[in-house]
């Protein structure tokens, strides 16, 4: 909210900082399975084994790394070019801030598309259908948060319904 509404390049310095760091961290999340530390043990202990070499620097779970590399290269980029953007007077930061969120929304669904399970493996994480003897638990699952998530969005958007038609100078500010 400081960026939108005091958005000068100090506010900016201190985003893109804290926003390295949030990829960097979620980098080691997503590739090593949520197991960062035991991951990073792995890796010390190939590094103790091999020495530093390329054998220790050779990922292990390729598919993943290349699409986080590519997610990483992405991320960086749109950090620069908003950077860029906003030191030529073109972008603010809300501005940029919701690009970099539709940014990662598509790279998101390009990941998870990517490292879809296949059909056969995921047969096998089925469990006991629960509902009309049809539906497991995660059906369900989906089957209660979409219309939650729906009705969520409708209820945001209709809140303001009653003073539509009200000036802006005469709605009260809290």
């Amino acid at each position: 909210m400081i960026g939108i509404l005091n958005g000068n390049l100090a506010i900016w310095v201190i985003f893109v900082v804290c926003y390295t760091l949030l990829v960097v961290g979620l980098s080691f999340k997503i590739y090593f399975l949520n197991y960062v530390i035991d991951g990073l043990e792995q890796f010390k202990n190939c590094i103790n084994d091999h020495g530093f070499c390329f054998e220790s620097l050779k990922p292990i779970r390729k598919t993943r790394f290349v699409l986080l590399l590519i997610a990483n290269i992405a991320n960086y980029s749109m950090l620069i070019i908003g950077l860029w953007l906003y030191n030529e007077n073109v972008t603010d930061f809300g501005t940029f801030l919701l690009a970099l969120l539709m940014g990662n929304g598509v790279i998101h669904a390009i990941f998870y598309t990517c490292m879809k399970v296949t059909p056969a493996e995921s047969r096998q994480w089925n469990q006991e259908c629960l509902l009309l003897k049809f539906f497991d638990k995660h059906d369900v699952w989906h089957l209660l948060s979409a219309p939650a998530l729906y009705f969520t969005f409708m209820y945001l958007m209709s809140l303001d319904d009653d003073i539509m038609d009200k000036e802006q100078t005469e709605i009260p500010v809290f």
